[in-house]
Parts: structure tokens; sequence; C-alpha cells
């Protein structure tokens, strides 16, 4: 009885398209989130770089020359619409050039001397979508002398 159960399940090609459409859609699926959240990734990586540039020769270089630790902050997490909660996820770092550390971030927010090199760092988380995807960062930095 089990051998013959077998042989007609082995010889039996219905519902095979099903079962190789699903591999298949689950996969195309896969890999059409997968460009979509690296789209959106390079774009939270854009609009972070174009914010700290802004800040450091643009409009927002009011809010650096003075120091405004929550109008820097503000000004940033306007321009980067997929950071969920930016305003309390944002790491900012503002400092002389000379004082930094290229191994991490601190979390310094200070003026700096004029005539001197002056570098803003920012990170944020984004929002990720992709299974099997942790956390994506978005960094940024900017290096201007200090007027």
């Amino acid at each position: 009885m089990t051998r013959r159960r077998l042989a007609g399940f082995i010889g039996n090609n219905k519902g095979s398209v099903a079962i190789e459409f699903s591999i298949l859609a689950t996969t195309f699926v896969l890999l059409l989130l997968g460009i979509l959240q690296f789209s959106l990734f390079f774009l939270a990586r854009i609009a972070m770089h174009d914010a700290l540039s802004d800040l450091a020769t643009g409009e927002g270089s009011a809010l650096v020359a003075a120091a405004d630790r929550n109008g820097t902050r503000d000004f940033i997490c306007e321009r980067l619409l997929l950071a969920p909660n930016c305003r309390n996820t944002l790491r900012l770092e503002m400092r002389e050039l000379r004082s930094a550390s290229a191994q991490s971030m601190s979390t310094t927010f200070v003026r700096g001397n004029t005539g001197h090199l002056i570098l803003v760092r920012a990170e944020a988380p984004i929002l990720v979508f992709v299974p099997l995807t942790s956390e994506l960062r978005a960094r940024g930095m900017s290096v201007f002398l200090r007027s």
C-alpha cells in the first residue's frame, strides 16, 4: 500500500507550477525589497551629507556658529525623512578636527576657536523593512574652517 502511494506521488505533476512559482516569487520579492532598501539607504546618506554641508557652508551655518545643538539636530532631522524618531536617535558631534578621533564618534558639541578646522559628524538609524536586516545607520561628516 505504501509503495503504491509513493509511486503515485512521484508520477503526479499537479501543483508543481504553484510550488515553482512560490519559490521564484519569494526570491523575486526579497530581491526587490533589497534593492529598495539599498536605494533608501543611499538616499538617506545623500540627505545626511547635504544637511551637514549646508550646516558648514550654507543656510545652517548660523546654528553651527552659535553651537546650538538642538537647532542643529532639528536642521538635520528635517532633511532625513527615512530616520524614525530622528530627534531622539541622532548622534551629533562638533569639535576641532585636531581633537577628533578617527575610530569613534563622541557626542561632544563645542564651537571651536576661530581659524581652526571644525569637524561636524552625524549618525542616525534609518527605516529597515527587509527581513534579516538588523539596523542601518546613515553617517556623514563635514569639515570647515571656523571664521
